[in-house]
């Protein structure tokens, strides 16, 4: 194995490999939907300090999702 103690990257990485084959999950999604209706706040670009709960996001724009009376709605139903 003296490939691995010259190339410890290459041993890291045949290492996860190995765990991952080995201890994989299944997750099965169910139908759900969530209505994004209402006003949601918006801002290009990403930063993981807007993650923080007490973040100060009161300068950015607002959104509202809510579809219009009588929009299509792919899941089969209209609005309004």
């Amino acid at each position: 194995m003296w490939l691995f103690r010259r190339f410890p990257l290459l041993a890291l990485c045949f290492a996860v490999l190995l765990c991952g084959a080995s201890a994989q999950q299944t997750v099965t999604l169910g139908n759900g939907t969530v209505a994004l209706n209402g006003p949601w706040k918006f801002h290009t670009d990403d930063d993981m300090a807007w993650a923080q709960p007490d973040y100060d996001d009161s300068a950015w724009d607002k959104m509202d999702l809510t579809l219009p009376p009588g929009s299509f709605d792919p899941n089969g139903s209209s609005s309004g």
